[in-house]
């Protein structure tokens, strides 16, 4: 894979790079891909399509919780993806996500918040 990684983790399995590459095979994998121990694939095409920014993932009580800035759907910088579908997470920042980490049972999530 070349071009530029922003954050990897392992989720059911695969392992998630997000960032804009180039998949081992030479196919352009803009923002979100997995590999699954034999081939990389695209994953969330709603990302792909219409992604500006692609940062931290992090595995959450079964989700792999993403932040990325999507231009279709505004003020919306946390998604959660199952493994099939991505949506937008139920509780949301009011600017983007820095960093997702998984603590004892917590989701943190890191960033540059407004205050209201």
């Amino acid at each position: 894979m070349t071009g530029e990684n922003n954050d990897m983790c392992v989720y059911k399995n695969k392992l998630y790079v997000s960032g804009c590459f180039h998949n081992g095979i030479g196919n352009y994998s803009p923002h979100f891909a997995c590999y699954n121990g034999t081939s990389w694939d695209t994953i969330a095409p709603t990302l792909t399509q219409y992604c500006t920014s692609a940062g931290t993932m992090s595995p959450y009580n079964g989700i792999l919780y993403v932040s990325a800035y999507i231009t279709t759907l505004q003020n919306i910088y946390l998604y959660q993806y199952d493994g099939t579908a991505l949506t937008p997470a139920i509780n949301q920042p009011n600017n983007s996500v820095d960093i997702l980490d998984s603590i004892n049972g917590k989701l943190f999530v890191y960033g540059y918040y407004l205050t209201q």
